[in-house]
């Protein structure tokens, strides 16, 4: 939901409802468990169902993320980007700001660079800011971290470095 060519996020959408989301998906495929792949909000996104619907997921790749968003830190970065993507072309401003923390200068500056840059461009013209603002005040609420040790399927975590957005630690 708000993603993609996905409907909008009318309201507030928590991480609880995107998972829940991915689950009435699998039902609509027919699919009763799969490996389940999130970066970023989509291994939040992983890690809820891996709680909430654990049949669902046989293991889990998670990048770049982490189990709580709801601490003082990251609350004010949400009430940043919610300011940002309330104003007008608020996703592409957002875009802007965001690419240089998530991808080297050396792919920034490549043809392949460029293209990924140009397709979320055209994702982020398409977008109501709202949509998203209501995803991350959603995202302000989550916090997995007492109960990440239910999860009793393989995980794959993956943490560079040089991401800006997460630590290793995270």
């Amino acid at each position: 939901r708000g993603h993609g060519a996905s409907s909008g996020a009318d309201e507030i959408c928590t991480v609880a409802d995107l998972a829940a989301d991915i689950g009435s998906l699998l039902d609509h495929l027919g699919i009763n468990d799969a490996g389940v792949c999130g970066l970023s909000l989509g291994g939040m996104v992983a890690l809820q169902l891996a709680i909430d619907q654990p049949h669902r997921a046989a293991c889990l790749v998670i990048s770049n993320s982490r189990g709580s968003f709801s601490d003082p830190e990251m609350s004010l970065l949400v009430k940043g980007w919610i300011t940002v993507l309330l104003q007008a072309e608020g996703p592409l401003n957002r875009l802007r700001a965001t690419w240089p923390k998530l991808a080297s200068d050396a792919f920034r500056d490549s043809p392949a660079g460029q293209a990924v840059f140009d397709g979320w461009v055209q994702v982020a013209q398409k977008v109501k800011g709202s949509s998203l603002a209501n995803i991350a005040s959603g995202m302000s609420r989550f916090d997995l971290r007492d109960r990440l040790r239910a999860i009793n399927k393989p995980v794959l975590v993956i943490a560079g470095e040089d991401d800006r957005l997460f630590s290793i630690e995270d």
